[in-house]
């Protein structure tokens, strides 16, 4: 009975004891998981936060990065420069960094670049407040100063970390400085601005008058090339030899007797004006007498002189009037060619004309057109008139091309890009309107018939906006809804950036240096 009473109580035991131990080993388990909750609470709530901005100055772009500023902290901040003409980073250059209030003075200079673009410091400022952040950059003559006031320096990082508010869109594309200097990248600021209305049509190359000459013979007979490649499309200079007409005996004429024939009757004729100069002088003859024989010595003398400027024995040379290019031939090597009959014609190409012919829908609005931008789809180039020195020399006043089109010309200058019979697209510009958003064509992009523009919201961040468009004068877009003053868009690189918006969600937003 004893033994039995022995077991039952062990086994009591045991099972206590059992009960125990597992309650141990829980808890141990519970208070390493709270150990390891705190210590990541811990590792969070020391970390210090990051910010950025973004200013432009007169001639330069500066986008910085840095940790918050918290006093007896080094923060290093990443400072990255480019120009706003070509936005290339800077090469070369002195950087001083200084954070500045009314009782502080913190400052750190960089002799030069970290490396391209890129300047890095660390600033470590000693007492807390409120500060303006002050980049000045100096390279040879230029000096520029970049100022960003309400800089915070937090008393610690405890006040850093939970006073800082950081702001953020989950909607902004990240494309990086670096990108941005490897490639044609531009951004400008939106201002209100004038704009002119237009009337977008169709234009027609045609040469402006005066500018071509046609190249005719001079005497009767058989036409040579000068030269084996008188072809359509050659440079010619004025005075430059283009034809010869042969001396060889054609029909019944020889140019060699037309040359001593017109020799002889200089001559004769010289003799004669000098004598009769002699005899008025001795009053044997009248003065109308001497004044008819001077007619006659002249015209005897021009065509004796005309005649030997082109003379030469193998025959007549034929020469361009103007310089230009071969724009017709009409004959052919060896032809038989008679006085006065065209050769060729060349075209000087200097100035051209521009028939523009803008339907009838816009005639009450003909005569305010002042100047014109054309688009030269085969040179993939838009021109303004003013920039060809271009002027209107006519506004037509009836209707042409079966009663659909009244047609204004312009004069301009060639730059080279105008080929004669080519047609180009015209925009008018008739009456002003103020206080308008215009963005360049390159800042636009379309899909499926809605257009877009990325507005830079930070040196780094992008997003994408849509916008109503009106008219075009070629060059630039008239924005009616979407966009206002102050805002800075991409004017070049927006596909580019559409191309990093692509990739968003597979990389991670933001960078190390």
């Amino acid at each position: 009975m004893k033994i039995k009473i022995f077991i039952i109580i062990s086994l009591l035991y045991f099972n206590l004891s059992c009960h125990e131990h597992s309650h141990d080993e829980h808890g141990s388990d519970e208070h390493k998981h709270n150990e390891k909750d705190e210590n990541s609470h811990k590792h969070d709530e020391t970390e210090i936060p990051e910010f950025s901005y973004n200013k432009f100055g007169e001639k330069l772009e500066l986008f910085f990065e840095s940790k918050v500023f918290v006093v007896g902290e080094t923060s290093k901040i990443i400072a990255h420069f480019n120009g706003l003409i070509k936005f290339k980073p800077v090469t070369k250059g002195k950087l001083k960094v200084s954070l500045i209030n009314q009782n502080n003075n913190f400052s750190i200079t960089s002799e030069k670049p970290t490396r391209t673009g890129i300047y890095i410091v660390n600033l470590k400022p000693k007492k807390a407040g409120m500060y303006k952040l002050v980049f000045q950059y100096t390279k040879d003559s230029l000096t520029e100063s970049i100022e960003i006031g309400n800089i915070r320096v937090f008393a610690d990082n405890h006040e850093a970390i939970h006073e800082f508010v950081e702001t953020s869109n989950p909607f902004e594309i990240s494309y990086l400085k670096e990108q941005m200097w490897k490639t044609d990248f531009e951004t400008q600021e939106l201002k209100l601005q004038d704009y002119h209305q237009t009337i977008k049509t169709i234009g027609e190359i045609l040469p402006a008058q005066g500018e071509k000459r046609i190249i005719s013979s001079k005497t009767t007979g058989m036409v040579l090339f000068s030269a084996r490649n008188i072809v359509v499309g050659k440079p010619v200079r004025a005075g430059r030899e283009i034809f010869v007409i042969s001396s060889n005996v054609i029909g019944n004429e020889n140019i060699n007797v037309t040359y001593e024939k017109l020799k002889n009757e200089y001559e004769q004729c010289k003799k004669l004006y000098d004598r009769h100069k002699k005899l008025t002088a001795e009053k044997i003859i009248s003065n109308e007498t001497l004044n008819e024989t001077r007619k006659e010595f002249i015209s005897d003398s021009i065509s004796y002189f005309n005649f030997l400027s082109s003379f030469s024995r193998k025959g007549v040379s034929i020469s361009s009037q103007i310089s230009g290019f071969i724009q017709t031939i009409f004959v052919g090597e060896g032809q038989y060619v008679a006085t006065g009959q065209a050769l060729a014609i060349v075209s000087a190409n200097q100035k051209m004309m521009i028939r523009a012919d803008v339907p009838l829908k816009y005639y009450n609005k003909v005569h305010s057109v002042n100047s014109a931008i054309f688009n030269i789809p085969f040179t993939n180039k838009t021109i303004s008139s003013e920039q060809l020195n271009g002027k209107i020399i006519s506004v037509s006043s009836s209707v042409q091309s079966a009663g659909k089109y009244i047609p204004i010309f312009f004069e301009v200058q060639n730059n080279g890009s105008l080929i004669e019979g080519a047609f180009i697209e015209c925009f008018l510009k008739t009456s002003i309107i103020t206080n308008q958003i215009v963005v360049p064509k390159s800042a636009l992009i379309e899909e499926l018939g809605t257009y877009y523009v990325y507005i830079q919201t930070n040196g780094e961040s992008f997003v994408k906006r849509e916008v109503k468009i009106g008219t075009s004068d070629g060059i630039n877009i008239q924005i009616i809804v979407g966009l206002i003053p102050k805002e800075r868009i991409v004017i070049k690189g927006t596909m580019q950036i559409k191309l990093a918006s692509l990739s968003k969600g597979m990389d991670d937003h933001g960078h190390s240096h």
